[in-house]
């Protein structure tokens, strides 16, 4: 869910304020576009139990991923490279990459991560 919150966020950023945004920027909503702040994270997702989350982001491009802490969850990697457009892969055994199951057809609202 963290990762749809990002995902959510960083199209955001991409469309208001012309770049991607820092997981730093993500966690303090400090991102102002149009006169309005992006939205922000509700939760820090350093805390989360089961998952490692990271995210690189670069221009207009970010990668994002979360790593299971425990074995026997799956890890997720969420990338764009461009505007709008989001490829979800996956692991059942461990930690994802681009490489790996791609996850298709799935939307990105309804998400309770994200607020203003």
């Amino acid at each position: 869910m963290f990762l749809t919150a990002i995902e959510n966020i960083e199209r955001d950023c991409q469309l208001s304020a012309q770049h991607v945004c820092t997981l730093d920027q993500l966690l303090t909503g400090s991102v102002v576009a149009n006169g309005r702040h992006v939205e922000h994270l509700k939760f820090d997702p350093k805390v989360d139990p089961n998952y490692t989350y990271t995210l690189a982001a670069s221009g207009m491009a970010w990668e994002a991923h979360a790593n299971p802490k425990k074995p026997g969850l799956s890890g997720f990697c969420f990338m764009s490279s461009r505007v709008g457009m989001t490829v979800t892969t996956y692991n059942p055994a461990g930690n994802a990459g681009w490489t790996d199951k791609e996850i298709m057809g799935r939307g990105i609202m309804g998400d309770s991560f994200a607020t203003q």
